[in-house]
C-alpha cells in the first residue's frame, strides 16, 4: 500500500503538539473518524491514530517520544509518511480481571459499555504494575470507579 506523503509544521492545540493531515486523508485511507495509522515522522516508525477534527478533516497528535527521536517539536517543519495500520489494537483482558469483572457485574457493564480507548486505558494501567501487590491494587481500584460509574 502506498503512503500518504506530506509536509506540516508542528503547532500546540491547548498543550498538544500536532499538524493537520491533508484533507484527502480521508478518501486516501478510506474511512472517516479515527484512523489508525503506522508510518514515519521525519524517517522515524510511528504508529498513531489520526483525530477526526470535523468536516471529514483529521489532526495528528505527536507525543513527546517520537518529537525526541525525530528531533523535532513545535515549530518544526516535518515529513509524513502514514500508512493504515491493519493490526489488531485489542489488548486481551487479564484473567484475574475478567474474574474480578464477573464477581461484579455493575463493573463488567460498564466496562463493556466504555471506549475502546477507555478500556484499553484501564487495561494497561492493571497490566503496567511491577509488583503482584499493586496489580492486585489496581484491580480493585479499577472495579470500585467502574461499578461507581
Amino acid at each position: 500500500m502506498k503512503a500518504l506523503s506530506f509536509t506540516a509544521r508542528i503547532y500546540k492545540l491547548g498543550i498538544n503538539p500536532c499538524v493537520d493531515v491533508p484533507a484527502e486523508a480521508a478518501h486516501f485511507f478510506g474511512r472517516r473518524g479515527f484512523v489508525p495509522i503506522v508510518g514515519l515522522v521525519d524517517g522515524k516508525t510511528y504508529r498513531a491514530t489520526l483525530v477526526p477534527r470535523g468536516q471529514g478533516l483529521h489532526r495528528l497528535y505527536l507525543n513527546e517520544p517520537i518529537r525526541k527521536a525525530s528531533r523535532t517539536d513545535v515549530g518544526s517543519e516535518v515529513r509524513f509518511e502514514l500508512k493504515l495500520d491493519r493490526t489488531s489494537r485489542i489488548i486481551k483482558t487479564p484473567s484475574d480481571f475478567a474474574s474480578a469483572l464477573r464477581e461484579q457485574p455493575a463493573a463488567q457493564t460498564a466496562f463493556r459499555r466504555a471506549t475502546p480507548s477507555r478500556r484499553r486505558e484501564l487495561l494497561r494501567w492493571i497490566t503496567g504494575a511491577k509488583r503482584p501487590e499493586t496489580r492486585c491494587s489496581r484491580i480493585q481500584r479499577a472495579i470500585a470507579s467502574l461499578a461507581g460509574s
